[in-house]
């Protein structure tokens, strides 16, 4: 697949999603995830190395008589699914509609995102101009913690921590797919659409 033309390879891979591929949305609305299924190995494997995003994995549990060994090439990183997602959608058919409606969750979340950062900018602001901490949690409907994390630098692994906890139903979700930024840093190319389900930043 290395060899073969952009046009070619999309097609194929479009047809592909149509056929053997699944776009999961989250039912909280931010989290997303691609995943194309197969027992021949070596295809997805292909697509992995052409597109040098996601990663492929072996469906456990498939242990009985008679059944093959069953493989997935799955995206779950918001920017990685909306890169692939650009890729296919002109040659999607039967997923078109599902790939548009993940494509508007990707860009709320960047909407959000970029809300969060500019409220975070004016918390630094506040709190550089010597502004008290409860005053701006009061002031922007925070909690004085949330204010503190955000004076101090946080970069959240214990926030992380703690809402994968929360969910931790959801084993799909990876610390990729629930990223915290720091106060008005830009976003990262690898996690940068994906907004937190929690208060903190």
């Amino acid at each position: 697949m290395n060899t073969w033309p952009i046009e070619v390879f999309t097609g194929y891979l479009a047809g592909f999603m149509d056929g053997e591929g699944c776009i999961e949305i989250h039912k909280s609305g931010w989290g997303l995830r691609i995943r194309i299924a197969n027992t021949f190995k070596p295809t997805l494997d292909a697509i992995h190395d052409r597109l040098g995003i996601g990663r492929v994995i072996e469906y456990r549990g498939r242990t009985s008589k008679g059944h093959q060994r069953l493989f997935c090439y799955e995206v779950s990183n918001a920017h990685d699914v909306r890169t692939l997602l650009l890729m296919v959608r002109p040659y999607l058919k039967v997923k078109a509609e599902r790939a548009d409606e993940a494509m508007a969750v990707i860009a709320r979340l960047q909407r959000e995102m970029d809300e969060r950062d500019a409220r975070n900018r004016e918390i630094m602001a506040a709190i550089a101009a010597g502004e008290m901490q409860k005053s701006i949690a009061q002031r922007f409907g925070l909690s004085v913690q949330t204010i503190s994390r955000l004076k101090g630098g946080h970069t959240w692994p214990t926030e992380i921590a703690r809402l994968n906890g929360r969910i931790a139903k959801n084993k799909w979700f990876k610390p990729c797919d629930q990223v915290f930024r720091l106060h008005g840093r830009p976003a990262t190319e690898s996690c940068s659409d994906v907004q937190s389900a929690s208060e903190s930043t």
